[in-house]
């Protein structure tokens, strides 16, 4: 079709205290679209396969699911064609645990040609390899990035600092080896699980002041360095559950945020030093189930009480220790004296011989 056409396609996107328009171009042209009016704004089916692009009508956006290539270059010939519009909402390449794995094995900067995206999503398949301007067309724009279950070993954190709305990286599963340090204003969500054999360093969160959910499982570390999470004034959600952590040092968790849920469950957890805990607010949930602690001195407990109760000793069931092999005998009684200490126990809060602390206490003030 020839001729001259003023387009305008004005489409907002809020997210994240933004305004994307991703369908949004302003031209006068000679426009001489090989795209069909079905398949406007994507290009023609035929020359993407077996890539395939939808539009949202209610949010008049578009989204690229590759999830059926077989190859590196047959992902990156369907990035070729000729693109009407080249941002889209959603890139997914994404199968299911139960499938065979997506076949690609590397991304470059020529993948995806001009395209770019807000949300990438791949998980389930063979790769390996990412390079660092593999998303350079989307680093404008990226809101999220989730990378699971792929043998990567490497991933390239540094493109962090480039984006500046990405508020989620989520990187379940993978081989990958060592994070660096962060640098993100926006980050505001990070999940790491599954990656035994992930290492970093203490400062790993300095760069990332506005992180409000942080997710660290079944990552095998074995302690949590003085001051790691220090910078972390906007932190709601420590979640370290599956690791394997024996002791708390001294000022491993000196918080001054508004956290309300720290997940400890399911480390190995012995021994707590005395100022391991700093800055905890009023009405937190502290989750340290099925660990190794046998006692709870009044010189490390007391000060979390104190600090998670705050002015309000109302307050119950913030604190659960259940499956600890924990001694009820004169060692407690400076805790069951103090009832409303007692009362932020969790009910199913146990002994070594699994009668309930509550039930042990009246024992326990009757002997000592």
């Amino acid at each position: 079709m020839g001729g001259t056409l003023l387009l305008l396609l004005l489409v907002p996107l809020v997210a994240g205290g933004r305004t994307n328009t991703l369908l949004t171009e302003t031209r006068e042209t000679e426009l001489h679209f090989p795209s069909s009016k079905s398949s406007w704004p994507c290009p023609e089916a035929e020359s993407i396969a077996p890539c395939v692009c939808t539009k949202d009508d209610a949010d008049e956006v578009i989204d690229m699911d590759c999830s059926d290539v077989q190859s590196d270059d047959e992902l990156t010939r369907a990035f070729q064609a000729y693109f009407p519009f080249d941002r889209f909402r959603n890139l997914t390449i994404s199968k299911d645990e139960t499938e065979d794995r997506v076949p690609i094995t590397t991304l470059t900067r020529a993948t995806f040609n001009n395209a770019s995206f807000v949300n990438i999503i791949v998980i389930h398949t063979n790769l390996a390899h990412i390079d660092l301007d593999a998303f350079n067309n989307s680093y404008p724009f990226l809101e999220t990035i989730e990378i699971s279950d792929n043998p990567l070993d490497i991933f390239p954190f540094d493109l962090l600092a480039s984006c500046p709305y990405l508020a989620e990286l989520k990187l379940d599963k993978n081989a990958i080896t060592h994070m660096s340090n962060l640098n993100s204003q926006s980050l505001a969500r990070l999940q790491i699980t599954n990656s035994p054999r992930i290492s970093f360093g203490t400062e790993v969160f300095y760069g990332v002041p506005n992180l409000q959910r942080i997710i660290l499982k079944n990552l095998h570390l074995n302690y949590i360095p003085d001051g790691m999470f220090s910078q972390q004034e906007q932190l709601t959600y420590l979640d370290l559950t599956s690791n394997e952590i024996e002791t708390l040092y001294n000022g491993s968790f000196h918080l001054g945020g508004p956290l309300e849920q720290l997940m400890l469950d399911s480390n190995k957890i012995f021994h707590i030093q005395s100022g391991a805990f700093g800055g905890l607010p009023q009405g937190l949930v502290m989750l340290m189930q099925y660990n190794s602690l046998t006692d709870l001195p009044q010189a490390v407990w007391e000060p979390v009480f104190k600090s998670i109760q705050g002015n309000d000793p109302t307050l119950r069931d913030l604190v659960s220790l259940r499956g600890n092999p924990i001694k009820c005998e004169c060692n407690l009684q400076w805790l069951v004296q103090e009832s409303t200490y007692l009362d932020l126990l969790t009910p199913n809060t146990a002994c070594e011989d699994g009668t309930l602390l509550d039930d042990a206490a009246d024992v326990i003030l009757a002997n000592c």
